[in-house]
């Protein structure tokens, strides 16, 4: 007699084993967390270029405005870094209050950079003067020197802070004597200090 013979095909489980699905967990975890850092060092930025694009419009439609008028001054008020509404404020008025030419300064319209969240403040610090005119003759004016001159560009920084400390790049608005020019310019490289 022929002895017919099997051969059985071993059946294979078609699922993943618990360290298969483990390792799979942490590497989807690991890639989520490094695209959330991403997204929110994003989002910090953009924050900081539209502040810096406010500030710089704001500026330019004062700068105009003086020219209409008897000029324009213009100051930062760091102290409301820390008040209550967590607003930093610019704000422009004449320099002169007994001019019978209307002021058209925006009074009316300081510019509040409102905080990115309830921890998070926008820093706003200008260098080397911490307010300038803009004259009705497009030109700057320095009220604290002598000759009302400035000698160096004004640089004004923007960043976001949190508790002091620098979270995103500083973006930098740049005031050039003696016609008052305004740029914008990144500085990627630094988070804090002064605006080369």
């Amino acid at each position: 007699m022929n002895k017919i013979t099997r051969h059985s095909t071993p059946v294979s489980n078609q699922g993943f084993t618990l360290v298969e699905l483990l390792v799979t967990i942490v590497i989807i975890g690991v890639i989520s967390a490094i695209s959330f850092g991403s997204l929110l060092r994003e989002d910090r930025t953009n924050n900081v270029i539209a502040a810096a694009n406010d500030i710089a419009g704001w500026l330019e439609a004062v700068r105009r405005n003086a020219e209409r008028g008897s000029g324009c001054l213009v100051q930062f008020s760091s102290a409301s870094l820390s008040s209550a509404n967590k607003s930093t404020q610019i704000a422009a008025s004449s320099p002169d209050s007994t001019s019978s030419i209307p002021n058209q300064c925006l009074p009316a319209s300081p510019l509040f950079l409102q905080s990115v969240s309830e921890s998070k403040t926008f820093r706003v610090a200008i260098d080397p003067v911490s307010s300038f005119v803009f004259t009705p003759r497009g030109t700057l004016f320095n009220p604290s020197s002598d000759d009302g001159s400035l000698a160096s560009p004004l640089h004004i920084s923007v960043n976001v802070s949190q508790s002091g400390t620098a979270l995103s790049p500083m973006y930098c608005i740049v005031v050039r004597p003696p016609m008052g020019e305004i740029d914008i310019k990144s500085n990627s490289n630094a988070i804090s200090g002064r605006c080369d």
